[in-house]
Protein backbone atom coordinates (compact mmCIF):
# COMPACT_ATOMS: atom_id res chain seq x y z
CA UNK A 1 0.00 0.00 0.00
CA UNK A 2 1.29 3.01 -0.85
CA UNK A 3 1.64 5.98 1.79
CA UNK A 4 -0.82 8.14 -0.26
CA UNK A 5 -3.64 5.51 -0.10
CA UNK A 6 -6.89 6.63 0.74
CA UNK A 7 -8.52 4.22 3.03
CA UNK A 8 -12.38 4.52 3.73
CA UNK A 9 -14.00 2.12 5.59
CA UNK A 10 -16.85 -0.07 3.67
CA UNK A 11 -20.35 1.29 4.19
CA UNK A 12 -21.42 -1.55 6.55
CA UNK A 13 -18.78 -0.33 9.03
CA UNK A 14 -19.88 3.22 9.57
CA UNK A 15 -22.65 4.58 11.44
CA UNK A 16 -25.89 4.82 9.57
CA UNK A 17 -26.78 8.01 9.40
CA UNK A 18 -24.23 9.40 7.55
CA UNK A 19 -24.44 6.94 4.66
CA UNK A 20 -26.94 7.91 2.03
CA UNK A 21 -25.20 7.56 -1.55
CA UNK A 22 -28.17 9.62 -3.37
CA UNK A 23 -26.83 12.49 -1.00
CA UNK A 24 -23.31 12.06 -1.30
CA UNK A 25 -23.67 12.59 -5.37
CA UNK A 26 -25.36 15.64 -4.69
CA UNK A 27 -23.30 17.07 -2.01
CA UNK A 28 -19.41 15.90 -3.67
CA UNK A 29 -20.11 16.65 -6.80
CA UNK A 30 -19.32 20.24 -6.79
CA UNK A 31 -16.45 19.32 -4.48
CA UNK A 32 -15.25 17.22 -6.92
CA UNK A 33 -16.06 19.78 -9.98
CA UNK A 34 -13.41 20.41 -12.91
CA UNK A 35 -10.84 18.33 -11.40
CA UNK A 36 -9.68 15.41 -13.00
CA UNK A 37 -8.67 11.92 -11.06
CA UNK A 38 -6.79 10.41 -14.48
CA UNK A 39 -8.32 8.59 -17.46
CA UNK A 40 -10.74 5.77 -16.70
CA UNK A 41 -9.58 2.36 -16.90
CA UNK A 42 -10.03 1.07 -20.53
CA UNK A 43 -9.53 -1.92 -23.10
CA UNK A 44 -7.50 -1.83 -26.31
CA UNK A 45 -6.20 -3.74 -28.55
CA UNK A 46 -2.73 -5.01 -29.76
CA UNK A 47 -3.38 -7.40 -32.69
CA UNK A 48 -5.97 -10.08 -32.01
CA UNK A 49 -4.84 -9.74 -27.72
CA UNK A 50 -6.65 -7.68 -25.04
CA UNK A 51 -4.77 -5.22 -23.54
CA UNK A 52 -6.34 -3.81 -20.19
CA UNK A 53 -4.80 0.07 -19.08
CA UNK A 54 -5.06 2.15 -16.57
CA UNK A 55 -5.56 5.51 -15.49
CA UNK A 56 -1.98 6.04 -15.05
CA UNK A 57 -0.85 4.42 -18.39
CA UNK A 58 0.05 0.93 -16.88
CA UNK A 59 -0.82 -1.97 -18.88
CA UNK A 60 -2.06 -5.20 -18.23
CA UNK A 61 -2.04 -8.51 -21.23
CA UNK A 62 -5.06 -10.89 -20.95
CA UNK A 63 -3.33 -14.04 -21.64
CA UNK A 64 -5.43 -17.18 -23.28
CA UNK A 65 -5.47 -18.67 -19.60
CA UNK A 66 -7.52 -15.98 -18.78
CA UNK A 67 -9.98 -16.11 -22.05
CA UNK A 68 -13.01 -18.25 -22.19
CA UNK A 69 -14.16 -20.84 -24.67
CA UNK A 70 -17.66 -19.37 -26.34
CA UNK A 71 -20.12 -21.62 -28.46
CA UNK A 72 -17.73 -21.58 -31.79
CA UNK A 73 -14.88 -22.40 -29.50
CA UNK A 74 -12.88 -19.44 -29.87
CA UNK A 75 -11.66 -17.66 -26.87
CA UNK A 76 -13.58 -14.67 -25.34
CA UNK A 77 -13.23 -11.84 -22.91
CA UNK A 78 -16.18 -12.51 -20.29
CA UNK A 79 -17.35 -9.71 -19.47
CA UNK A 80 -20.84 -7.60 -18.35
CA UNK A 81 -21.72 -4.89 -19.67
CA UNK A 82 -23.02 -2.51 -17.20
CA UNK A 83 -23.96 0.58 -19.21
CA UNK A 84 -23.50 2.29 -22.59
CA UNK A 85 -23.15 5.72 -23.96
CA UNK A 86 -26.29 5.90 -26.30
CA UNK A 87 -24.83 8.75 -28.55
CA UNK A 88 -22.09 7.93 -31.03
CA UNK A 89 -18.35 9.38 -30.39
CA UNK A 90 -17.13 10.41 -34.12
CA UNK A 91 -13.60 11.13 -34.76
CA UNK A 92 -11.68 12.74 -37.45
CA UNK A 93 -7.91 12.47 -38.64
CA UNK A 94 -6.80 15.05 -41.17
CA UNK A 95 -3.55 13.01 -41.57
CA UNK A 96 -3.80 9.48 -42.03
CA UNK A 97 -3.15 7.38 -38.22
CA UNK A 98 -1.00 5.39 -37.26
CA UNK A 99 -1.75 2.69 -34.81
CA UNK A 100 -0.07 3.45 -31.64
CA UNK A 101 0.26 7.42 -32.41
CA UNK A 102 -0.63 9.86 -29.51
CA UNK A 103 -1.96 12.32 -32.06
CA UNK A 104 -5.00 14.29 -30.99
CA UNK A 105 -8.40 13.78 -33.66
CA UNK A 106 -8.83 17.08 -35.68
CA UNK A 107 -11.77 17.39 -35.37
CA UNK A 108 -14.84 15.03 -33.10
CA UNK A 109 -18.20 14.82 -31.90
CA UNK A 110 -18.94 13.35 -27.92
CA UNK A 111 -22.76 13.62 -28.95
CA UNK A 112 -22.40 12.32 -32.41
CA UNK A 113 -24.49 15.32 -34.05
CA UNK A 114 -21.86 18.33 -33.85
CA UNK A 115 -18.45 18.97 -33.53
CA UNK A 116 -16.98 19.19 -29.82
CA UNK A 117 -17.68 23.28 -28.70
CA UNK A 118 -13.42 22.71 -28.08
CA UNK A 119 -12.73 22.36 -31.29
CA UNK A 120 -11.07 25.74 -32.90
CA UNK A 121 -11.50 24.74 -36.70
CA UNK A 122 -14.66 22.19 -36.89
CA UNK A 123 -14.75 20.21 -40.06
CA UNK A 124 -18.89 21.30 -40.37
CA UNK A 125 -21.65 23.11 -37.96
CA UNK A 126 -23.48 19.33 -38.29
CA UNK A 127 -22.01 16.20 -38.37
CA UNK A 128 -24.58 14.71 -40.51
CA UNK A 129 -23.72 17.54 -43.10
CA UNK A 130 -19.84 16.75 -43.46
CA UNK A 131 -18.50 15.40 -46.18
CA UNK A 132 -16.21 13.04 -44.05
CA UNK A 133 -19.39 11.89 -42.29
CA UNK A 134 -20.20 10.50 -45.47
CA UNK A 135 -20.06 6.43 -46.89
CA UNK A 136 -17.15 6.20 -49.46
CA UNK A 137 -14.73 9.54 -48.04
CA UNK A 138 -12.51 6.88 -46.07
CA UNK A 139 -9.02 6.54 -47.33
CA UNK A 140 -9.70 2.65 -48.10
CA UNK A 141 -12.81 1.02 -48.57
CA UNK A 142 -16.45 2.04 -48.58
CA UNK A 143 -16.49 3.59 -45.21
CA UNK A 144 -16.51 6.97 -43.57
CA UNK A 145 -12.95 9.04 -42.85
CA UNK A 146 -15.23 10.66 -39.78
CA UNK A 147 -15.53 7.14 -37.52
CA UNK A 148 -18.42 6.07 -35.28
CA UNK A 149 -17.26 4.62 -32.09
CA UNK A 150 -19.44 3.10 -29.35
CA UNK A 151 -18.58 3.43 -25.76
CA UNK A 152 -19.32 0.49 -23.37
CA UNK A 153 -18.21 0.55 -19.03
CA UNK A 154 -17.53 -3.30 -18.65
CA UNK A 155 -17.38 -4.91 -15.70
CA UNK A 156 -14.43 -7.74 -15.68
CA UNK A 157 -14.55 -10.40 -13.35
CA UNK A 158 -11.19 -9.86 -11.10
CA UNK A 159 -10.23 -7.03 -13.12
CA UNK A 160 -12.93 -4.16 -12.35
CA UNK A 161 -14.67 -1.57 -14.59
CA UNK A 162 -13.18 -0.78 -17.88
CA UNK A 163 -13.95 0.87 -20.80
CA UNK A 164 -14.38 -0.69 -24.26
CA UNK A 165 -14.75 1.31 -27.36
CA UNK A 166 -16.36 -0.36 -30.11
CA UNK A 167 -14.88 0.92 -33.44
CA UNK A 168 -16.92 0.67 -36.77
CA UNK A 169 -15.39 -2.57 -38.19
CA UNK A 170 -17.26 -4.15 -34.92
CA UNK A 171 -20.37 -2.02 -35.07
CA UNK A 172 -22.56 -4.00 -36.77
CA UNK A 173 -21.40 -7.58 -35.10
CA UNK A 174 -22.56 -5.67 -31.66
CA UNK A 175 -25.78 -4.15 -33.38
CA UNK A 176 -26.25 -8.13 -34.65
CA UNK A 177 -25.86 -9.06 -30.81
CA UNK A 178 -28.47 -6.68 -28.72
CA UNK A 179 -30.92 -6.98 -31.55
CA UNK A 180 -30.63 -11.06 -30.80
CA UNK A 181 -30.86 -10.23 -26.72
CA UNK A 182 -33.92 -7.92 -27.63
CA UNK A 183 -35.62 -10.31 -29.61
CA UNK A 184 -35.40 -12.91 -26.72
CA UNK A 185 -36.66 -10.22 -24.47
CA UNK A 186 -32.87 -10.38 -22.46
CA UNK A 187 -31.57 -6.73 -21.37
CA UNK A 188 -27.95 -6.93 -21.83
CA UNK A 189 -26.74 -5.98 -18.63
CA UNK A 190 -28.80 -9.15 -17.20
CA UNK A 191 -25.95 -11.60 -19.18
CA UNK A 192 -22.43 -12.26 -19.83
CA UNK A 193 -21.38 -11.07 -22.92
CA UNK A 194 -18.17 -12.87 -24.48
CA UNK A 195 -15.72 -10.60 -26.35
CA UNK A 196 -13.85 -11.96 -29.35
CA UNK A 197 -12.35 -10.88 -32.31
CA UNK A 198 -12.78 -12.45 -36.29
CA UNK A 199 -10.44 -15.17 -36.64
CA UNK A 200 -11.05 -14.22 -40.55
CA UNK A 201 -10.60 -10.99 -40.42
CA UNK A 202 -6.95 -9.50 -41.39
CA UNK A 203 -7.03 -6.73 -38.64
CA UNK A 204 -8.85 -6.64 -34.69
CA UNK A 205 -12.96 -6.96 -35.49
CA UNK A 206 -14.33 -6.94 -32.53
CA UNK A 207 -17.28 -9.95 -32.47
CA UNK A 208 -19.67 -10.61 -29.35
CA UNK A 209 -21.33 -14.12 -27.99
CA UNK A 210 -24.06 -14.84 -25.28
CA UNK A 211 -22.52 -16.28 -22.39
CA UNK A 212 -25.08 -17.01 -19.62
CA UNK A 213 -27.02 -15.85 -17.41
CA UNK A 214 -26.36 -13.65 -14.41
CA UNK A 215 -26.68 -14.99 -11.28
CA UNK A 216 -29.36 -13.62 -9.44
CA UNK A 217 -28.04 -12.73 -6.32
CA UNK A 218 -25.28 -10.88 -8.33
CA UNK A 219 -27.86 -8.46 -10.51
CA UNK A 220 -27.99 -5.96 -7.40
CA UNK A 221 -24.42 -5.27 -7.07
CA UNK A 222 -24.06 -5.09 -10.98
CA UNK A 223 -26.86 -2.53 -10.96
CA UNK A 224 -25.31 -0.38 -8.31
CA UNK A 225 -21.62 -0.61 -9.67
CA UNK A 226 -23.25 0.87 -12.70
CA UNK A 227 -24.40 3.88 -11.21
CA UNK A 228 -21.18 4.26 -9.54
CA UNK A 229 -17.90 6.53 -10.27
CA UNK A 230 -16.31 4.62 -12.71
CA UNK A 231 -19.19 3.58 -15.08
CA UNK A 232 -20.34 6.96 -14.57
CA UNK A 233 -17.30 8.56 -15.68
CA UNK A 234 -16.26 6.13 -18.68
CA UNK A 235 -19.88 7.24 -19.91
CA UNK A 236 -19.63 10.69 -19.38
CA UNK A 237 -16.14 11.56 -20.04
CA UNK A 238 -15.58 14.02 -22.78
CA UNK A 239 -13.18 14.06 -25.34
CA UNK A 240 -11.40 17.30 -25.28
CA UNK A 241 -9.39 19.69 -28.17
CA UNK A 242 -5.48 19.48 -28.27
CA UNK A 243 -4.03 23.13 -28.39
CA UNK A 244 -1.91 21.93 -31.50
CA UNK A 245 -4.65 20.89 -33.76
CA UNK A 246 -4.54 21.53 -37.11
CA UNK A 247 -6.74 24.37 -38.86
CA UNK A 248 -9.55 24.04 -41.24
CA UNK A 249 -8.07 25.14 -44.04
CA UNK A 250 -5.62 22.46 -43.89
CA UNK A 251 -8.08 19.87 -43.18
CA UNK A 252 -9.82 21.33 -46.49
CA UNK A 253 -6.22 20.68 -48.39
CA UNK A 254 -5.64 17.28 -47.52
CA UNK A 255 -9.23 16.69 -48.70
CA UNK A 256 -8.55 18.47 -52.21
CA UNK A 257 -5.19 16.16 -52.43
CA UNK A 258 -7.01 12.88 -51.91
CA UNK A 259 -7.07 10.52 -55.22
CA UNK A 260 -10.80 10.03 -56.70
CA UNK A 261 -11.04 6.68 -55.88
CA UNK A 262 -13.77 3.70 -56.46
CA UNK A 263 -15.69 2.55 -53.72
CA UNK A 264 -15.43 -1.47 -53.17
CA UNK A 265 -17.73 -3.19 -51.18
CA UNK A 266 -16.54 -6.42 -50.22
CA UNK A 267 -13.48 -4.13 -48.88
CA UNK A 268 -14.92 -2.76 -46.02
CA UNK A 269 -12.45 -1.14 -44.13
CA UNK A 270 -11.93 1.91 -42.02
CA UNK A 271 -7.96 3.28 -41.08
CA UNK A 272 -9.19 4.49 -38.47
CA UNK A 273 -10.61 1.40 -36.60
CA UNK A 274 -7.37 -0.50 -36.88
CA UNK A 275 -6.27 -1.79 -33.38
CA UNK A 276 -8.44 1.54 -31.89
CA UNK A 277 -10.09 -0.03 -28.96
CA UNK A 278 -8.97 2.10 -25.88
CA UNK A 279 -7.98 -0.16 -22.10
CA UNK A 280 -8.73 -0.86 -13.49
CA UNK A 281 -6.37 -3.39 -12.78
CA UNK A 282 -3.09 -3.79 -10.22
CA UNK A 283 -0.33 -1.99 -11.92
CA UNK A 284 1.98 -4.29 -14.22
CA UNK A 285 4.74 -3.91 -16.71
CA UNK A 286 4.05 -4.59 -19.98
CA UNK A 287 4.14 -8.00 -20.80
CA UNK A 288 4.60 -9.38 -24.90
CA UNK A 289 1.50 -9.41 -26.97
CA UNK A 290 1.87 -13.04 -27.69
CA UNK A 291 -1.07 -15.29 -26.95
CA UNK A 292 -0.59 -18.03 -24.55
CA UNK A 293 -2.04 -21.14 -25.77
CA UNK A 294 -2.60 -22.67 -22.65
CA UNK A 295 -6.22 -23.18 -20.92
CA UNK A 296 -7.33 -23.40 -17.59
CA UNK A 297 -10.18 -25.11 -16.51
CA UNK A 298 -12.60 -22.55 -14.40
CA UNK A 299 -12.79 -22.50 -11.05
CA UNK A 300 -15.56 -24.06 -8.96
CA UNK A 301 -18.54 -21.47 -8.70
CA UNK A 302 -18.36 -20.32 -5.20
CA UNK A 303 -21.79 -19.66 -3.15
CA UNK A 304 -22.92 -16.55 -3.44
CA UNK A 305 -23.20 -14.05 -0.52
CA UNK A 306 -25.92 -11.68 0.18
CA UNK A 307 -26.57 -8.53 -2.79
CA UNK A 308 -25.93 -5.96 -0.18
CA UNK A 309 -22.55 -7.30 0.91
CA UNK A 310 -21.20 -8.36 -2.22
CA UNK A 311 -18.07 -6.43 -3.22
CA UNK A 312 -15.99 -6.88 -6.56
CA UNK A 313 -13.94 -9.90 -5.23
CA UNK A 314 -17.16 -11.52 -4.34
CA UNK A 315 -19.14 -11.32 -7.40
CA UNK A 316 -15.54 -12.72 -9.32
CA UNK A 317 -15.47 -15.46 -7.00
CA UNK A 318 -19.35 -15.66 -7.42
CA UNK A 319 -18.91 -15.80 -11.36
CA UNK A 320 -16.33 -18.76 -10.77
CA UNK A 321 -13.42 -16.40 -12.28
Amino acid sequence: MSSHEIMIPDAAQLPAHIVNPELARQANEDAAANISTGFPSRIKMAGKTFVLVDGSGEEVVIKNKEMTEGPDENMYLKTVVLRARKALQKVFFVDEYSEGSTAAPDCFSNDGEKPDGSIKAPQCDICANCQHNAYGSARKGDGKACSDNKILALFIPNRGVHQLKITPAALRNWGQYVKKLSAAGIPVGMVFTLVGFDQEATFPVLTFQYGGPLPEKAVAKLAEMAQDTEATEIIENQMKASSDAKPVEKAKKQVEKQVEKVVEPEKVEDDLGLGLDDAKQEPAKQETAAADPEKVEPEPEAEVASADSLTDDDIAAELGL
